[in-house]
């Protein structure tokens, strides 16, 4: 996370913006989050924000990341709000790509300023300080170097908002290597609010020649006094200024304030001391002493990118890191927590074969984790996700016959871990430690993110790949190498190591000059993925990261070149799908990002690479492609991972169409089709799941031109939980899909029969004139009456042209229920449906279509189909007496609110009448607690014969299991009681209440006392 900003007025109000994560907001000082960027910022990686001081509804957001990763994202330029960062619209800017900073004037919200690094892996004109002052409506550039150097930093003295200073830097990224500093790096200073600008290097106390990326910061609690922080060829140093920066002093060239400039370099000033400044790095340093000596702030995350601190309160505070936003409120001493931030930047994407099944993955800076598809409880949340030992780039391979194992690709080792034990175990072929090391001295280039495969068809064959692809059969004891080098190799590619007395002069303008990185971020020509077909043990792909594709159809004793014409040298080969249908066909996603070439790359081959064909047509330009799959069901049914979502192609790539639905506007990174879902791994917001597949494999011209279509439901496994409706969770149910070619009418209907026709469930609902659904406030089954609109509920039929949805829980009906009456346990007592063969059936205004599916037991359990059997039909006899008993509560006060409206003065009328109301008070006493409000009251008072029915139904239905023999001796004695009541209450209306009407002439009682309303 590199862009923070807190509210000026607002003290628990804060703004964050996250690499590939987007724009978050908080009202509760970091206690939750959401996001309010999802389906208006159409790239999800955010530079900087800032509000404006005057008139803080007005927020301004620059997309791209400054921070310039190997694994960097791209922005669209500047965004603004004008309700606080609830609602987002772009003004410009949008070839700008990286945005470092953004400074508005403190009086005038129009009055903005942008600090635009732009392409960082090329030349372009849209960079380096650009000014509006009519709020974005249009943009004048008042500083720019050249094509080659945009603007890192830039802040305003807060005294004199005429005085800017801006930091530019000359940077530019390879894909083998970056450039981190340049001749046109410098600082900058206007005195005219960015008119005109004098460059500051030339005044006194500053260091000479190139430089590198400068931190420059204004301070607000003394007017002249300004920062600097600089890495140049003649020296690094902490820089300080009091006359506007005419003059400078060096404070302190202290090592760990230098850590990876190109990545760092953060500076600020405090907003109410002048002598306390701040640098960012892999530590959050602080002086009080004006730079002289320097504290670490500890917090839950390292690796800092931002801070913002109030104008006001140097107390509060907020800070960007590889681990999000954390707020603090007492200047560092705690801080707010970060996992409760579902911004995961995820590289690689695994999935297991258990039920429910796991997602696996590396995340940036995080360590891998596994997460269940499926959650527990409540809500997928760490309860449901586990460590899997270090690894924040590499691949991992999962076990299909042992998924507590798994294979780890961490930096550039490998290793073995076991879940059971937590033992973790290094089986590399070489494990070397090469961090400073050039690429052309490294024995086995393992990238950052280097592939760890599993043979589809032996668990014991595991695949590796540097330069070369690597092969063992005893996890990692001794490894074949079975490749040549299948890079590019290109020498000028390949970095020499700087060793002592060595002329590196030939590594060329690529590396440095002033400060390398090679911790294998950085590392080139090697193998960037491969895959071996699921159909021919030992046919092999690999792409490089060079721009290479090749085959071997042997198992590696021989490898064909088979890089497509069409892919431009050095274009990085992200992924290769064999395809599930046809050995000879296989697809291969690539991107030249690295080379400032925004170009998509797909494409197909259907004879073993011989030829390939351009798939992208209807992908839109300067679109990113980094993965593509074949659905393993229907041929020819393809999906993309891009730069900002999904795509699928119904025709094998003839003619592409976004697959945005929900999903935010995010990296996709890598993808799976598995389980009859999709899944993905996004760089900034986690794992994703389209649970949906079977709608598009059924998909075609004829379904999208019919009426009205039902969609054949997928096998639904019978999952129980106990929540289904939270928005993040998966569906609890059957899933059904109908298409409307226009609105029903009159009337939608769903109906779900067994084996034997018998009706299971109805959904039903009428259509109001307006179009609208009128839906039952509950279950038709349960007897309420009342209507309600609903668009929303998962459980509710929708009346939308095209696709519609709705989610079946497996349950038959309810027992009716008695309204307000105020239980512990739960009244959602109608039994979840055994396995076997269901019919759905659909009405729309008189046109009916069905189809079965099939529920299927969950393999994890013990139970067989029979004990299943004997679960359903006892809590089915529960749910009837749970019925019974509740259908007496209603019986009994309706006969009472009869006998209460009528006049029962006088003589043997009253007697009798206080006879009736004694016997229906001791009944109902009996039945229910009908004296709670709260459920916190039945802690104090005794639960009656209805919450002791719901509490055992509800232990007898919480897991798949037949009713043990002590549940059905308790159930009996329940049974009896609830008869006994029942019998007294039946008494009392055959016998009492006609005595009653005999004496009381025309002031008759009910002897029908049926389901009331």
């Amino acid at each position: 996370m590199v862009a923070a900003a807190g509210h000026p007025s607002e003290t628990f109000t804060f703004l964050a913006g996250h690499t590939g994560g987007g724009i978050w907001k908080t009202k509760d000082g970091g206690n939750t989050w959401r996001n309010v960027s999802d389906g208006q910022v159409t790239k999800g990686s955010i530079g900087d924000i800032a509000y404006a001081p005057s008139d803080p509804e007005i927020v301004y957001v620059g997309t791209g990341e400054h921070a310039l990763r190997g694994d960097v994202s791209h922005g669209d330029g500047i965004y603004k709000s004008i309700d606080g960062g609830e609602h987002w619209a772009n003004v410009g800017l949008l070839d700008s790509r990286q945005i470092a900073r953004i400074v508005v004037h403190p009086e005038n919200p129009d009055l903005v300023y942008v600090a635009a690094l732009g392409h960082f892996s090329g030349p372009n004109e849209e960079r380096g300080i650009f000014r509006s002052q009519d709020g974005g409506e249009t943009w004048q550039r008042v500083l720019f170097k050249d094509v080659d150097t945009g603007a890192i930093g830039l802040d305003m003295d807060p005294e004199n908002p005429d005085v800017l200073y801006a930091a530019l830097w000359q940077v530019r990224r390879y894909p083998w290597g970056i450039r981190s500093a340049g001749k046109g790096s410098g600082i900058y200073r206007s005195q005219d609010g960015g008119d005109t600008w004098k460059e500051l290097f030339k005044n006194e106390g500053l260091p000479q020649g190139v430089k590198e990326r400068i931190g420059i910061a204004a301070s607000p609690a003394q007017a002249g006094l300004v920062w600097a922080l600089v890495s140049a060829m003649d020296g690094k140093g902490l820089y300080r200024s009091e006359d506007y920066g005419d003059h400078w002093v060096k404070i302190t060239d202290q090592q760990n304030l230098f850590s990876r400039p190109f990545y760092y370099d953060h500076l600020y000033a405090d907003t109410v001391d002048p002598n306390t400044v701040y640098v960012q790095n892999e530590d959050f340093l602080k002086s009080t002493d004006g730079g002289k000596s320097w504290d670490s702030i500890p917090s839950h995350h390292g690796d800092y990118h931002d801070l913002w601190l109030d104008s006001h309160d140097n107390q509060r505070l907020i800070v960007g890191s590889d681990g999000g936003a954390q707020i603090s409120f007492n200047g560092g001493e705690t801080f707010s927590q970060i996992l409760n931030q579902p911004t995961a930047q995820i590289y690689t994407l695994t999935v297991d074969n258990q039920v429910p099944y796991r997602l696996y993955g590396s995340q940036q800076d995080n360590s891998s984790l596994a997460v269940s598809s499926r959650y527990r409880r409540v809500r997928l949340s760490s309860h449901n996700e586990y460590d899997i030992g270090f690894s924040e780039g590499g691949w991992i391979a999962v076990r299909p016959d042992n998924p507590n194992i798994l294979y780890i690709g961490d930096h550039h080792w490998m290793s073995k871990y076991d879940k059971r034990t937590g033992m973790r175990y290094y089986i590399g072929p070489r494990d070397e430690n090469n961090y400073g090391w050039g690429t052309a001295d490294i024995k086995h280039r393992l990238f950052w993110n280097f592939p760890v495969v599993l043979s589809p068809h032996n668990p014991d064959v595991l695949y590796i790949a540097s330069q070369y692809v690597m092969k063992t059969t005893n996890e990692g004891d001794t490894w074949k190498k079975i490749s040549p080098d299948l890079s590019r190799a290109d020498p000028k590619t390949l970095e020499k190591t700087p060793f002592r007395n060595r002329d590196v002069s030939s590594n060329g303008p690529y590396w440095g000059p002033i400060t390398r990185d090679s911790n294998g971020d950085h590392w080139y020509s090697l193998i960037y993925c491969l895959a071996e077909s699921p159909l021919k043990e030992g046919l092999i792909w690999t792409g490089s990261d060079d721009g290479l594709v090749h085959v071997t159809r042997d198992g590696g004793k021989s490898w064909e070149n088979v890089t497509p014409t069409g892919l431009p040298e050095f274009t990085i080969v992200s992924r290769v799908d064999p395809s599930p249908h046809d050995p000879a066909t296989a697809y291969i996603a690539a991107t030249g990002y690295k080379l400032d070439d925004y170009t998509p790359y797909l494409f197909k081959t259907s004879d073993y690479g011989s030829n390939w064909t351009l798939i992208t047509n209807g992908i839109e330009d300067k679109e990113i492609t980094r993965v593509i799959r074949e659905d393993p069901d229907r041929k020819g049914l393809i999906f993309a991972g891009t730069e900002t979502g999904v795509y699928v192609s119904f025709d094998d790539g003839a003619q592409w169409q976004r697959l945005q639905l929900n999903l935010p506007h995010v990296p996709v990174w890598d993808m799976r089709i598995t389980h009859n879902d999709i899944q993905i791994a996004t760089h900034g917001r986690g794992f994703w799941i389209f649970d949906d597949l079977h709608i598009l494999e059924q998909q075609d011209d004829k379904v999208s031109n019919a009426k009205v279509h039902l969609f054949k439901p997928t096998s639904t496994t019978r999952f129980k939980t106990f929540s289904a409706r939270h928005p993040r969770n998966p569906p609890s149910g059957v899933v059904i899909h109908y298409l409307l070619n226009q609105p029903a009418k009159k009337s939608i209907e769903l109906l779900f029969t067994d084996e034997r026709r018998d009706l299971v469930k109805r959904f039903s609902a009428s259509i109001d004139d307006s179009g609208d659904v009128v839906l039952p406030e509950t279950k038709a089954e349960s007897g309420m009456r009342g209507t309600s609109r609903s668009r929303k509920r998962s459980d509710a039929l929708t009346n939308n042209k095209g696709l519609n949805r709705i989610v079946w829980n497996f349950r038959y009906p309810n027992a009716k229920k008695v309204p307000n009456a105020v239980t512990q346990a739960s009244q959602e007592v109608g039994p979840h449906a055994p396995p076997g063969t269901y019919q759905v059936e659909l009405v729309v205004d008189g046109i009916a279509q069905h189809t079965d599916f099939m529920l299927l037991k969950d393999p994890r359990v013990e139970a067989t189909n029979q004990d299943l059997e004997e679960q359903f039909d006892f809590l089915s006899d529960m749910r009837d007496k749970i019925e019974e008993v509740n259908v007496t509560i209603l019986a009994v006060r309706k006969l009472r609110a009869a006998l209460e409206a009528t006049d029962s003065t006088g003589g043997d009328l009253a007697a009798r009448a206080e006879h009736i109301a004694a016997e229906l008070w001791a009944v109902e006493d009996d039945l229910i607690q009908h004296k709670a409000t709260f459920t916190r009251f039945l802690h104090a008072n005794p639960v009656m014969l209805n919450e002791k029915l719901y509490q055992l139904a509800g232990f007898v239905a919480n897991a798949d299991a037949r009713p043990t023999q002590a549940q059905r001796d308790l159930f009996a004695e329940f049974s009896a009681w609830a008869d006994r009541l029942t019998e007294r209450f039946h008494t009392l209306v055959r016998q009492d209440v006609p005595a009653y009407n005999r004496s009381a002439g025309d002031k008759l009682l009910p002897t029908d006392l049926g389901p009331a309303d």
